[in-house]
């Protein structure tokens, strides 16, 4: 998850021995410190353009997303951008996956036989 995830995501890049992915826990922007600070006031960002769906070289029909609704990370927090952690969880798994669903569905895959695309796993 999370960098191991960056670095897998990117491995087909560099090599036609990978054929498909299942990554946990990965986004395009994080933010640090979301947990000490709520506000969001005193926090940074990091882009990572490079998980952009456009980046990866591996199909998007070969790649599978799995992030928590709750992700304090990629999720950031309640008012980064207006939206709760749960919509930034999605905002970046359709970045990084090129798959776009209605943000009530916690599944979007593919009709292909592989069902590529992103999951949101529900926390409590």
């Amino acid at each position: 998850y999370s960098q191991g995830s960056h670095v897998t995501a990117l491995a087909g890049n560099f090599s036609p021995l990978v054929t498909a992915g299942l990554y946990w826990g990965n986004g395009n922007r994080g933010k640090l410190c979301a947990m000490k600070y709520p506000a969001c006031s005193m926090c940074g960002s990091m882009d990572v353009p490079c998980m952009n769906s456009n980046q990866i070289e591996l199909p998007k029909e070969k790649r599978r997303y799995i992030n928590g609704d709750k992700d304090s990370y990629f999720g950031a927090c309640e008012n980064w951008f207006g939206r709760n952690n749960r919509n930034n969880v999605i905002d970046q798994l359709q970045a990084i996956s090129g798959m776009t669903c209605p943000y009530s569905q916690n599944n979007c895959f593919s009709p292909n036989p592989n069902q590529a695309g992103y999951y949101v796993a529900i926390g409590e």
